[in-house]
């Protein structure tokens, strides 16, 4: 049964099942006992390789624990097939996190669509997009934020794309990724924990929890965006969220810091992010510098600042 992610129709079949041709993109997943060992320093591991095939280049996703490899995903060169197979092992909620964040990436790059590395979160009408390095706070003010009646509409990948001249985004993988310590402190409940293994004894923890959007909140499919929050580091000198308008630098450094890059490219490489889709962005949206004090305590009133600062 075709689904949507990213504003694309997903058809997945098993195995061999006959697929439907009106659909985006075809997600063939086989279970596989057979998957080779591949010796690794780390618990988990990622690896992102090309293969020469006829129409372009098969772009493979390596995702393995312990060793050994558990799921394989690979991307046709135009960005409509992916071919899974995976250890009889892995978790369902783990083949499709990987699908919908690592191998979607690929599948927008192969298909010439533009995204970012950021969070969406929609409210009485706003849609706000939330960029920022890692561990700027994006998760945990996400949260916070949904506990204001935020609704996720993209967790970690945002595609966006002008309709009708207005710069849209669509809905996305909904999971919010937290650490133990913000788990604790909002209380949240009916979490699981990412790479848990379906079998006994076998699975590994990369220390996150997720947390599943509320069932009564609703995404909008696609949404215009009002803002974007560009969030720098956190300081543990501030008593108080600050939001400033951002720069012209600013805003562009920050786009090409989370466009979505080829993943085949050398380390390093900017995206290849159109300048229309900045300064059509940059055009459209309120754009803030937004600096979170590094404490828990502050996130609650930091995410009613910004909430406030969204309905001005």
């Amino acid at each position: 049964m075709p689904t949507s992610i990213n504003g694309l129709s997903v058809e997945r079949v098993d195995g061999d099942t006959p697929a439907r041709a009106d659909r985006d993109i075809l997600w063939r997943v086989i279970r596989d006992d057979d998957l080779p060992c591949e010796p690794h320093d780390g618990v988990s591991f990622l690896r992102v390789e090309g293969e020469a095939a006829p129409g372009g280049i098969v772009t493979h996703h390596v995702f393995g624990t312990q060793g050994r490899v558990r799921c394989r995903f690979s991307v046709s060169p135009d960005g409509r097939e992916v071919v899974t197979r995976v250890a009889p092992q892995v978790a369902e909620c783990d083949v499709v996190g990987l699908f919908c964040e690592p191998v979607m990436r690929t599948i927008l790059v192969r298909r010439g669509l533009p995204s970012l590395h950021a969070a969406a979160l929609s409210r009485d009408g706003s849609t706000i997009v939330v960029m920022g390095h890692k561990g700027a706070g994006k998760s945990t003010l996400s949260a916070a934020l949904q506990q204001l009646g935020w609704s996720v509409v993209a967790d970690d990948l945002v595609r966006v794309a002008a309709i009708d001249g207005v710069w849209h985004c669509f809905a996305g993988h909904r999971q919010t990724k937290l650490t133990p310590a913000a788990v604790a402190h909002f209380g949240a409940q009916g979490l699981s924990t990412r790479w848990r293994s379906a079998t006994e004894g076998d699975e590994t923890d990369d220390g996150k929890l997720l947390l599943p959007p509320d069932p009564d909140s609703v995404a909008p499919p696609v949404s215009p965006v009002t803002a974007l929050l560009i969030l720098g580091p956190r300081r543990r000198d501030l008593a108080e969220v600050e939001c400033v308008p951002a720069t012209a630098i600013e805003v562009m450094r920050a786009m090409l810091d989370n466009g979505t890059p080829d993943p085949l490219a050398p380390a390093g490489a900017p995206p290849s992010l159109d300048p229309g889709v900045i300064s059509g962005l940059a055009g459209q949206a309120r754009i803030y510098r937004v600096t979170l004090p590094d404490r828990l305590a502050n996130l609650a009133e930091s995410a009613r600042k910004i909430t406030a600062l969204m309905g001005s």
